[in-house]
């Protein structure tokens, strides 16, 4: 009886350890298994080829820096519609009446940068009205195959210094060459001022100018995956992007 009663106990004692094996196993697995969903990196997105380009600066920080940066040098628009141009007559600069806005790209071919006096403002405190001007910095240019002066103000004055808008507004080389890998199709949407699918939100605001957060978008910060409105020549462009990509467009 006891070497009968000693292998029952035996006999148990082994199926209570491959129990409690197979429980450890168990337990590691599924342990082992959510620590490696955990640690798994979200799939990776492509990183877009415009990415890699890093269109030059200028950096000016006073008049010297500027005429010698732009000097002789062509640059292109890139703030489209935003930024007026002027006559010249002789030496002046007819700031009181701007011709119009410069389209998105339009090459300027700079002739000269000088320092140069706003228009004339009336100031008036109590009873005395004075005469005040501000000081600009202005960019004279001429277009392709033209000899007609232009001006542009390229920077602002406050305390005695300035702040350029150049690296903002412009590029200081074609952009026809730093992206290189843009379709001709996007090229020419860009030219007639079109949205094509698939643009993304750089290319938009070339073709179509300034684009402005549509009314009640709560993802109006959030770069290339909102919705933007732009106004074109009497139209009015509403345009989806996400992941940088237009998926939406509408017009009316």
């Amino acid at each position: 009886m006891e070497a009968s009663s000693r292998k029952k106990f035996q006999l148990l004692f082994l199926i209570v350890v491959l129990i409690l094996l197979a429980r450890i196993g168990f337990i590691w697995k599924e342990r082992h298994d959510a620590a490696t969903e955990t640690k798994a990196a979200p799939p990776a997105q492509p990183i877009p080829n415009d990415a890699y380009v890093v269109p030059p600066k200028l950096h000016a920080y006073d008049l010297a820096s500027a005429k010698q940066g732009l000097e002789g040098k062509t640059i292109w628009v890139a703030a489209a519609d935003q930024i007026e141009y002027f006559p010249v007559h002789g030496s002046a600069i007819d700031w009181k009446h701007p011709i119009g806005a410069l389209p998105a790209l339009d090459a300027l071919h700079i002739q000269k940068v000088e320092k140069a006096e706003g228009p004339v403002q009336l100031i008036k405190q109590g009873d005395v009205v004075f005469h005040k001007s501000e000081s600009r910095i202005a960019a004279v240019f001429q277009h392709d195959n033209t000899h007609t002066d232009y001006a542009i103000d390229i920077a602002t004055s406050s305390d005695g210094s300035y702040h350029f808008i150049v690296d903002d507004a412009f590029f200081l080389e074609d952009p026809h060459q730093l992206y290189k890998n843009w379709s001709p199709e996007t090229w020419q949407a860009i030219a007639d001022h079109h949205a094509l699918k698939g643009m993304n939100e750089l290319q938009a605001s070339l073709a179509l100018g300034p684009g402005k957060a549509e009314a009640g978008s709560t993802s109006g910060a959030d770069y290339g995956n909102r919705t933007l409105q732009y106004d074109v020549q009497g139209k009015t462009f509403t345009v989806t992007f996400s992941r940088d990509r237009a998926t939406d467009i509408q017009t009316k």
